[in-house]
């Protein structure tokens, strides 16, 4: 039986950690890790209590306790020196979870199988994307309704069919193996200065490296979405992050010698979503009139957004959009 690590930070996550780390102790594979990182929470003690609990009650829970909370520090302390800090054996899996979302109970059962059975480096599954307020599924989720196995050319050719699933870390499982052909240090450097993107950033080279990938059919996740979620919270590094994510897939499709213009345009239309939503967030963000001219102006004049615009393969919604933002009208 393939032992299944997991790596979830934990930050004032007390009132979400007990249902996320419940989805992963109740998996119907029984045989896990949990490394349940306390990522410096400022809630008076409450999140470290729930760690300390699990670790006590549940031998699989190996707790690590971060002073300061720290993005990178507690989304890397796994990556600084895998095998001293896990000591993860060959053979075995690795995934990772959010402290506020959730793995569907058979999650690590069906992936290890499919995973065994069709010989694969990384298996992907679908999501679904939850209100945390009303509970209720929402537009976003990405999923295929049949199996798929990318291998040889089938990366190039079905490129546009599972990009979605090279956006987060989150939703996979790996194989212990392929991640440590990984250059983590070389993803950190990557990823760093990024608002979001870094889960991006890891998944696309782990996808690179692979020789087989599966897909299952259905969703085994569940995403909650929080008006404070990262992708709805303005930071400066915003739009620079939209451009270092887009980068990055361009260099996947270079390096896979996937360039083709069916795989260009999915890029382009994935630019052109991500900047109209950096938009609309700076729009409503507590900034001044001035900053939010310049932001807009910064998205509209790159060059990204020029030769998305000018793709007849993006989508007319995107260019609707960016080309009818009212510049003049911001702070009337």
């Amino acid at each position: 039986m393939s032992k299944v690590h997991i790596r979830m930070r934990a930050y004032n996550a007390k009132d979400t950690l007990n249902r996320a780390v419940d989805s992963i102790l109740n998996q119907t594979h029984k045989d896990i890790v949990l490394y349940l990182i306390e990522n410096g929470s400022t809630d008076d003690g409450e999140t470290r209590k729930i760690v300390k609990e699990y670790a006590r009650c549940d031998s699989r829970v190996v707790p690590f306790y971060v002073d300061k909370n720290n993005v990178y520090e507690g989304r890397n302390i796994k990556l600084k020196d895998w095998n001293q800090i896990c000591d993860i054996e060959d053979g075995g899996c690795f995934c990772t979870l959010d402290a506020d979302d959730e793995y569907a109970l058979d999650f690590f059962e069906k992936a290890i199988d499919f995973m065994k059975e069709n010989e694969l480096d990384i298996v992907a599954c679908g999501n679904e994307r939850i209100s945390a307020k009303t509970g209720m599924v929402e537009d976003g989720g990405w999923f295929l309704d049949n199996t798929m196995i990318l291998n040889g050319e089938g990366f190039v050719e079905h490129f546009p069919e599972y990009l979605n699933f090279m956006r987060t870390i989150w939703g996979k499982m790996y194989s212990v193996s392929l991640l440590k052909e990984l250059n983590f240090s070389d993803i950190v450097k990557k990823a760093t200065n990024t608002h979001y993107g870094a889960d991006t950033i890891f998944t696309l080279d782990a996808f690179r490296q692979a020789r087989r990938v599966g897909i299952l059919a259905g969703t085994h996740h569940k995403y909650f979405v929080y008006p404070t979620s990262v992708m709805r919270t303005y930071e400066d590094r915003y739009f620079a992050s939209e451009i270092k994510i887009f980068e990055a897939f361009l260099e996947y499709l270079q390096l896979s010698n996937a360039v083709t213009p069916k795989n260009l345009d999915r890029i382009y239309n994935a630019y052109a979503s991500g900047t109209s939503n950096v938009i609309k967030v700076v729009l409503q963000a507590d900034i001044s009139d001035l900053e939010k001219r310049q932001v807009v102006k910064d998205v509209l004049s790159h060059r990204y957004t020029k030769e998305a615009l000018a793709r007849d393969g993006v989508h007319d919604v995107h260019k609707l959009f960016l080309n009818n933002v009212d510049f003049d009208g911001i702070g009337e």
